[in-house]
C-alpha cells in the first residue's frame, strides 16, 4: 500500500488552491456582455458614443463622435413625418407607453442614418487591465438603482448619458446627467476610464476633450 506523504498532500492542496483561484479570476463568463454609452449635449449639439464589447479574454471599445447631422433630409423623410404625426395623437401623450418608446426608437434609428461620425476602436487584453475589467464586472453585477445618479441636483446645459447594459439576455438602461465622482462614480469612471484607455494607447486628438464634453 502506497504511503500518503505529507509533501504530496501539501502539493495537492496548493494545486487545488491555484485551480480555485484561477477559476475565480476567470469566472468572468459574466463578462460576456455589452455596454452602450450615448452622450448628448443639448446646447452645443455634441454627441458621442462608446460601445464596450466584453469577452472572457479581451474587450473591444468602439468610439464614435458626431461630426454632421443632415436635419433637412431628416425632417423631409416620409417615415419621420409619419412617426411624428402618430406621436401627436392624444393617445400617445404618455412617454412611458411602449408604442411611444417604439416610435421614438424608430426616429432615433432614422436620425442616425442621416448622421456622419468619426470612428475609431481599441482592443485591450483583460489580464493587462484588471482594474478596468473589475469596474465593468462591478457595473454588470450592481442593481440599477445603485448605478443611477445619487444626488438630486439641477444641471444646466449639461451632458446627458444613456448607458444600455446587455448581459445574459437581459437589457437594463441607466440615465445620468453630467456624472462626476460624487453624483455617479460608476458611470463617471466607466466613461472617463474608457476614454483614458484609448488616449494612453493612441497619441492623436480623436478623443480631444473639446469633442467629448470634457470627459
Amino acid at each position: 500500500m502506497q504511503k500518503d506523504h505529507p509533501q504530496m498532500r501539501i502539493k495537492a492542496f496548493i494545486l487545488l488552491f491555484l485551480l480555485f483561484s484561477i477559476n475565480k479570476l476567470f469566472s468572468q463568463e459574466d463578462l460576456n456582455a455589452k455596454l452602450y454609452v450615448r452622450a448628448t449635449t443639448s446646447v452645443s449639439g455634441q454627441e458621442f458614443y462608446i460601445d464596450i464589447l466584453c469577452s472572457n479574454s479581451e474587450t473591444k471599445l468602439l468610439f464614435r463622435i458626431k461630426t454632421h447631422f443632415n436635419d433637412n433630409k431628416f425632417n423631409k423623410d416620409k417615415a419621420v413625418l409619419s412617426y411624428r404625426q402618430l406621436l401627436e395623437s392624444p393617445k400617445y401623450l404618455d412617454i412611458a407607453n411602449d408604442t411611444v418608446k417604439l416610435y421614438i426608437n424608430k426616429l432615433d434609428s432614422i436620425a442616425r442614418s442621416y448622421t456622419d461620425y468619426d470612428t475609431d476602436s481599441l482592443i485591450i487584453s483583460n489580464s493587462k487591465h484588471k482594474d478596468y475589467i473589475n469596474l465593468i464586472d462591478e457595473i454588470l453585477n450592481s442593481p440599477i438603482d445603485k448605478l443611477n445618479d445619487s444626488l438630486n441636483r439641477v444641471v444646466i446645459d449639461g451632458t446627458s448619458f444613456k448607458v444600455e447594459i446587455l448581459k445574459n439576455g437581459q437589457n437594463s438602461i441607466v440615465f445620468s446627467r453630467s456624472p462626476d465622482l460624487k453624483s455617479n462614480p460608476y458611470i463617471y469612471r466607466l466613461i472617463s476610464e474608457s476614454m483614458n484607455l484609448y488616449r494612453s494607447y493612441k497619441a492623436n486628438n480623436f478623443l480631444d476633450k473639446r469633442r467629448t464634453s470634457g470627459y
